[in-house]
C-alpha cells in the first residue's frame, strides 16, 4: 500500500502570478487543463472529523479516495530513514 502526501495552498492572485512566472522561468510549459469535480461522502462508518470518502471525477474517469488524518507516531521512524 502506498502513502500519498498532498499539500494544498490557497494563493492570492499576486502569488499565483508569481508561481506561474517562476514556472515559466524554469522552462515549464502548460500541457493541459482539466476540470475536476469532487463529491464527498460520509456515513456511520466514516468519521468525518478524521476522514472523508471522495469521488473525484475528471472527464469520463472517476476515482474514489479515502483520505484519513494520520499521526506521525504510526510510522516506524527507523525503517523510514528517520531518527530514533
Amino acid at each position: 500500500m502506498s502513502i500519498e502526501i498532498e499539500k494544498k495552498f490557497r494563493l492570492t492572485k499576486k502569488q499565483r502570478e508569481a508561481v506561474l512566472a517562476r514556472l515559466s522561468a524554469l522552462g515549464a510549459q502548460l500541457k493541459a487543463t482539466e476540470f475536476e469535480e469532487n463529491t464527498l461522502y460520509g456515513g456511520e462508518q466514516i468519521d468525518l472529523s478524521r476522514s472523508v470518502l471522495r469521488l473525484r471525477r475528471v472527464g469520463q474517469r472517476a476515482n474514489p479516495y479515502l483520505q484519513r488524518e494520520i499521526s506521525y507516531h504510526l510510522f516506524d521512524q527507523t525503517s523510514a530513514g528517520g531518527r530514533n
